[in-house]
């Protein structure tokens, strides 16, 4: 109904898991909207989806697909801040990477899901991450009221 509302005509077709993953891997789609975690906030951990032959690419997928150069730029990329422990080249490689996605906009992010975290008011110093895990991130900060 919002889509509508700006004028996006859309045909939602609910799918189960294995068959969304179906398509989108034979690039059988025009668009998808899914959840995708990430397992780290280190974009080095999160290779699968960066690189195009990644198992969580999420565009420009298919048997038929031709890789871009654009594509290219950004599999070289983040090989290279995957495979450097300097932190300034790792960090201006990851911000290259990020300046070529916003250039051609392959998937768009809608927003995080909620999360929500509970804690005994017997735990001191929880500091919830929206990442998983969410409070034991930081478990050597983590004490109790006795």
């Amino acid at each position: 109904e919002t889509l509508r509302a700006a004028g996006v005509e859309v045909d939602i077709t609910p799918l189960d898991a294995n068959a969304l993953r179906a398509r989108r891997l034979k690039g059988n789609y025009d668009a998808i909207y899914d959840l995708i975690r990430f397992r780290d906030t280190d974009p080095a951990m999160n290779l699968d989806f960066w690189l195009s032959s990644g198992e969580a690419h999420v565009w420009n997928g298919g048997p038929q697909r031709r890789l871009l150069d654009w594509e290219r730029d950004i599999d070289r990329l983040m090989l290279k801040n995957a495979g450097t422990f300097d932190r300034i080249e790792r960090l201006q490689a990851f911000v290259d990477v990020q300046r070529i996605y916003s250039q051609h906009m392959p998937a768009l992010f809608f927003g995080a899901p909620h999360v929500r975290v509970f804690a005994s008011t017997r735990v001191l110093n929880a500091t919830p991450s929206p990442l998983r895990p969410h409070l034991l991130w930081n478990a050597e900060n983590l004490a109790a009221l006795k």
